[in-house]
């Protein structure tokens, strides 16, 4: 467990800037009463106007609400997953299985960061050739830098030992 705590990052929202953390905070304050509300206002709403609704003129048949309910229950048994894993008891498990999605995680963002520095070096060398403006090629140039970089940044993270 302690090398698994030792290679474990924080979570990005402690590096994240005072603002997102302030935004973070006023949705959570904005949105815990709101959706109840809105749940509470839709069910008033639904309630008060089925009391306007004409009377069903004929039942459906046992056949006709089959071939809906069927569909239903086979989505249902499709979607569920009959082959749950068994849960992580022990932490040691738990850390590494962060750890290896993080690893996995900073290999996708070190492959995204060079293809990004790729196209964005592309486009400077096409601003160059098909629209001479200096400001865009300095920064096109300048982002190819910056994702370059960061792709090695990343790839160095995903070299580290689990």
């Amino acid at each position: 467990m302690k090398s698994a705590e030792k290679n474990f990052a924080p979570a990005p929202l402690v590096f994240a800037p005072n603002h997102a953390r302030l935004g973070t905070f006023v949705m959570a304050t904005i949105s815990t009463p709101v959706i109840p509300g809105c749940w509470i206002t839709f069910i008033a709403y639904w309630l008060i106007s089925a009391r306007w609704v004409k009377a069903v003129a004929e039942r459906q048949s046992i056949a006709s609400a089959l071939i809906h309910r069927i569909p239903l229950g086979a989505s249902y048994c499709l979607m569920a997953d009959w082959h749950l894993p068994p849960p992580l008891t022990r932490v040691d498990r738990a850390m590494e299985l962060i750890l290896q999605k993080s690893l996995q995680s900073a290999r996708a963002s070190a492959i995204y960061s060079y293809l990004c520095g790729g196209l964005s070096a592309a486009g400077a060398v096409g601003a160059h050739f098909y629209l001479p403006s200096p400001f865009l090629i300095w920064f096109c140039a300048g982002c190819s830098l910056v994702f370059v970089a960061s792709g090695i940044w990343y790839g160095r993270i995903a070299r580290k030992k689990s």
